[in-house]
């Protein structure tokens, strides 16, 4: 093996001095020429050099050749090819996927590529992705209708395998409705009348029931459930109650939307370091260590995982974060509750304890019920505001779209106990963005849908708990520039 090229400590690169330097040696020991005595010569400038140059560059391919070999060193797609020996492969760009609320008429369909929004700045589109038939056979909500409103009617209404039936004893059409309402008595559902209407109401956003009426009631309309997708990939993050605007609709009988489902976020592709760090993390499912492999199978084996933390407890007594003693918990983002729950119990060894909120029943090996705990991360939605100070003319007109894509690169994939440090940034925004004479990074924090005043914002880091991820969307960056 030689001095250069590959040899047994990597590949050792011949640079141009070093290949001018042995052309000069054998050209001395062939023709007796010293040709470094004299750099500037023809034979130099219209040979020698221009030769080392050329070896000196294929140097530099085969260097290239050998780090794509290695997923340590590879890019783009010679670290796919790398990376799947090991069955590790990059995770392709999604689309964020919302379940929206959507009220139409009975059964009426909701036409493919209807384009909702937010109302939010810049706007975010979502496109219905199938034709979805809204009825009473799957509805969140029903607004119901007498037909008919006279002494002695009966009215019968069926949901699921409940029956209500109520006969009237007035013509009265609220006092009709009002009677009706207060005999439907069903867990996870309300009775309201409203505007002449009986309003059924799931209590939970994401529930359906079937609803059956006789002949002398109908519908006036069904809230039912919807999966849009955005139009744009990566995670698209908007609060509760804000996707409500219809932007292209070309069915019939479609009255409103609102969004109140958590969706599931989508992502872009896997950037190359976030590929090699999957790949170190998803070649420990051969680990005799526990918790390494855990990690690994679920990251690799879950679909739509993103993040996933796991702490053990070795102690013969509950520890400090309520953990049972010999015990592991799981802290996992994304994914479905059973794919993760088996994903944990294909992993953890026998009379190792679980420990979560989220409780699955898995069917093991011999059909016995086996019951497996864990946890999903609570969040912290993190709003970012951005204040820059500096010669207006001086400063690039995209100045928003750089620094919101530096802040979703640095702080868009937070995993669970994870910090955000609000002021990391403020030299590579100097760096990128001429003209600028001040930088200011705030922030503020909350749980819910809260929209935060100029006033509420503070200079301050956001740190979170083991069991909670802060989440970065851009529709919660504020940018603005002001002069000196």
């Amino acid at each position: 093996m030689g001095e250069y090229g590959v040899t047994k400590n990597g590949f050792i690169l011949k640079r141009f001095d070093t290949v001018y330097s042995s052309i000069a040696d054998k050209v001395k020991d062939y023709a007796g020429i010293d040709i470094e005595k004299n750099p500037d010569s023809v034979l130099n400038l219209a040979i020698f050099f221009p030769v080392a140059d050329l070896i000196a560059r294929l140097h530099e391919e085969c260097l290239d050749v050998y780090n794509s070999l290695h997923p340590s060193t590879a890019e783009g797609v010679a670290l796919d090819d790398a990376c799947q020996y090991a069955n590790v492969r990059r995770k392709a760009a999604k689309k964020t996927v919302y379940q929206i609320s959507c009220n139409m008429t009975d059964g009426n369909t909701l036409l493919a590529d209807t384009i909702i929004a937010a109302d939010t700045n810049p706007r975010h589109d979502l496109y219905c992705d199938t034709d979805t038939v809204i009825s009473r056979d799957a509805w969140n909500e029903a607004y119901i209708k007498l037909v008919t409103s006279a002494v002695g009617t009966t009215y019968k209404i069926t949901v699921d395998d409940d029956s209500f039936t109520y006969i009237s004893e007035s013509g009265d059409q609220e006092t009709i409705l009002t009677g009706i309402a207060e005999l439907i008595q069903i867990a996870g559902v309300t009775a309201s009348v409203n505007e002449n209407n009986l309003v059924l109401k799931c209590t939970e956003p994401d529930a359906t029931h079937k609803l059956e009426l006789s002949e002398t009631l109908t519908t006036e309309s069904i809230t039912g459930l919807v999966k849009f997708s955005t139009g744009e990939y990566g995670s698209i993050i908007m609060p509760d109650n804000t996707i409500t605007k219809i932007i292209s609709n070309k069915s019939t009988g479609f009255n409103w939307c609102d969004n109140r489902i958590a969706p599931v976020a989508g992502r872009l592709a896997e950037e190359d370091y976030e590929l090699r760090q999957d790949y170190i993390a998803q070649i420990n499912s051969h680990s005799s260590n526990m918790v390494g492999s855990i990690r690994s199978y679920l990251l690799a084996n879950v679909e739509n995982i993103k993040t996933v933390n796991v702490y053990e407890n070795t102690g013969d007594t509950v520890d400090a974060e309520g953990r049972l003693p010999h015990s592991i918990e799981v802290i996992a983002d994304g994914g479905t509750d059973e794919d993760v729950a088996y994903g944990i119990l294909a992993c953890r060894p026998g009379g190792i304890q679980t420990n979560g909120d989220v409780s699955v029943d898995c069917e093991g090996e011999n059909g016995e019920s086996i019951n497996i705990r864990f946890n999903r991360p609570g969040t912290i939605f993190a709003w970012l505001y951005v204040k820059l100070s500096g010669d207006e003319s001086a400063v690039p007109s995209n100045y928003k779209r750089i620094v919101t894509d530096m802040l979703l690169d640095a702080y868009g994939d937070l995993t669970s106990g994870q910090t955000l440090y609000n002021q990391t940034l403020i030299s590579d925004i100097y760096k990128k963005i001429p003209g600028l004479t001040r930088v200011s990074v705030l922030q503020y924090h909350t749980t819910d849908a809260t929209v935060p005043e100029d006033s509420q914002y503070e200079d301050s880091n956001i740190s979170a708990k083991r069991r909670e991820k802060i989440i970065v969307a851009e529709n919660r960056i504020k940018v603005v520039l002001s002069s000196d």
